[in-house]
């Protein structure tokens, strides 16, 4: 029975000096006793491990070799004295441990360890003792036991990121960044927008269009805000009185990153400015025809190709129906059937459509479903594997939420 670390060393033979294992090429163990033995396991502190280290002849070697790296590791702050203990405990019991056996030694008749063969030995001593101190810090980082119920954990569970990183974003600037990273976004800040009529229509419409960053938009209106406007029309009680392009101007510039917007308190004429996209917000058909007309004048002269980046919106609203026609400047068929059976006179339009009696929340959607329209036109214009739909007419029925399309 082994009753200290003195006897259980000198039963190994390993009572003489290091230079001596070195240099003795068979490790001469003694006899097997009878019945084999279980040496008695202590507990160690960090000076009976010391010993025991220089008993086996690693303290010349730590003298001698020791690699920047290993001067790191031996430099690094000490744990905790509970941590320490735990780790000089797992140590020794696996010194015990493997030389616990009696027959070890002289059944395989082990030749002596090398100088290189102790020096790996001590190598792989540190690494097992850094594994061992990383094992135990992770583990009291997460608020675990270090000890399982098998004894020492060397393998902490791993930690999950407390807050996953945001998928990354194509950003052109923060007020956009939500569609920014699309194709047709792009292409709209290369799009000029003249806009006429600043009631119900044009103001909602207006300022969503202006959401889009386009590259320069030009705004026609030469009324003023009334406080009956309010109800169905982009306006507020400070707005009363001011003209209508200044005040959906103003909001422009306070809500959204678009530059470039021109307020023109003025009627439009056939003399007025003219582009590839233009949007009509008028609330009588005489206005609405003399900006088609507009249009098609500046569209006639371009070629087949250049038609094709050319739109035309037209929204009319009453107080529960809205409607829109959307055609391109390619498109000869509904730019013929929208002027004979579109465009009649003031005297032959239904009082429930185009009148002045409007909700905002349709006023908000026509807004909302023509600049939907103007998105699904730029994004054409990249030719897209499936186009984006733009129907030529387009209604909605507020009492029974019925959408009718037509193309």
């Amino acid at each position: 029975m082994v009753n200290n670390i003195d006897d259980w060393l000198n039963s190994l033979g390993l009572d003489e000096e290091p230079q001596h294992i070195i240099e003795t090429s068979i490790i001469q163990a003694p006899e097997p006793p009878a019945e084999p033995q279980q040496p008695t396991t202590q507990e160690l502190s960090e000076n009976d491990f010391d010993d025991i280290l220089q008993g086996l002849g690693f303290n010349e070697v730590q003298e001698a070799e020791v690699v920047e790296d290993e001067e790191e590791h031996l430099n690094q702050e000490e744990p905790s004295n509970d941590a320490e203990a735990l780790q000089m405990e797992y140590i020794a019991n696996r010194i015990v441990a493997a030389g616990s056996n009696p027959y070890s030694t002289r059944v395989l008749n082990i030749p002596a360890p090398t100088e290189e063969e102790l020096m790996q030995a001590y190598r792989d001593s540190l690494h097992v003792r850094q594994q061992i101190i990383d094992a135990i810090d992770d583990t009291l980082a997460v608020g675990e036991s270090p000890v399982s119920s098998t004894g020492l954990d060397s393998t902490p569970p791993a930690l999950a990121p407390l807050i996953e990183p945001n998928s990354p974003t194509l950003l052109m600037n923060d007020a956009t960044s939500r569609f920014s990273g699309t194709e047709w976004f792009n292409e709209i800040q290369k799009q000029k927008v003249i806009i006429a009529g600043m009631g119900g229509i044009g103001s909602n419409l207006a300022f969503q269009v202006a959401r889009m960053n386009p590259e320069a938009m030009f705004l026609y209106d030469n009324d003023t805000v009334e406080t009956v406007n309010m109800s169905g029309q982009l306006f507020s009680r400070n707005d009363v009185g001011r003209t209508k392009v200044d005040a959906v101007a103003e909001k422009i510039s306070s809500f959204t990153t678009t530059q470039h917007v021109y307020a023109l308190n003025e009627r439009y004429t056939t003399v007025s400015e003219r582009g590839d996209i233009m949007m009509c917000g008028f609330d009588n058909m005489a206005a609405r025809k003399v900006f088609f007309e507009a249009w098609l004048g500046y569209i006639e002269s371009k070629s087949e190709e250049e038609k094709k980046h050319c739109l035309f919106l037209d929204g009319r609203l009453s107080i529960d129906t809205l409607q829109i026609f959307c055609i391109t400047g390619n498109d000869i068929y509904n730019i013929k059937r929208y002027a004979e059976k579109h465009l009649f006179s003031d005297s032959e339009a239904d009082e429930t459509v185009c009148s002045m009696k409007q909700t905002t929340y349709l006023a908000c959607m026509i807004g909302s479903l023509m600049t939907n329209l103007f998105t699904n036109f730029v994004a054409n214009l990249l030719d897209p594997i499936i186009p984006y739909d733009l129907p030529f007419f387009t209604e909605y029925d507020a009492q029974n939420m019925i959408f009718k399309t037509e193309n």
